[in-house]
């Protein structure tokens, strides 16, 4: 199949990732603004070291009494040694997620599993590999 009849569990109730090595990601020093920033420190070479950057923006309460859109993001960086070039390079993915607080808890959780979903369908790996929206 492909984009263009991509098939997703709606309200799924749980997602999992099986099989690869546990890594434990910890704080590493560096300063983020309302966020963290965290990378897996088994890794020596710091110039290869996956890191991941964790952001949050709450609501803010408006002048009329009501709320304006919070937001979430999340970078994860996975650096990339050219062994031909000696070149270090980045392999940069970026999730964002605004909100408005009215909005029920299951439906936002429902938006995060439909968007996990697409990332690693089967349906949709041609379009991560090659770009095709077909």
């Amino acid at each position: 199949m492909g984009l263009a009849s991509i098939t997703i569990a709606d309200t799924a109730t749980s997602m999992s990732v099986t099989g690869g090595t546990v890594k434990t990601y910890t704080p590493d020093g560096q300063t983020v603004t309302n966020g963290i920033h965290v990378a897996d420190n088994s890794v020596s070479d710091f110039r290869v070291k996956p890191h991941i950057t964790w952001k949050n923006r709450n609501p803010q309460r408006l002048n009329d009494g009501t709320y304006g859109k919070g937001k979430k993001d999340v970078i994860v960086t996975v650096p990339y040694l050219d062994a031909t070039t000696g070149k270090v390079e980045f392999a940069t993915a970026r999730y964002s997620f605004e909100y408005n607080p009215v909005i029920p808890a299951a439906t936002l959780k429902n938006a995060r599993y439909l968007l996990a979903q697409c990332l690693y369908d089967a349906d949709a790996e041609n379009f991560h590999v090659s770009g095709d929206i077909s």
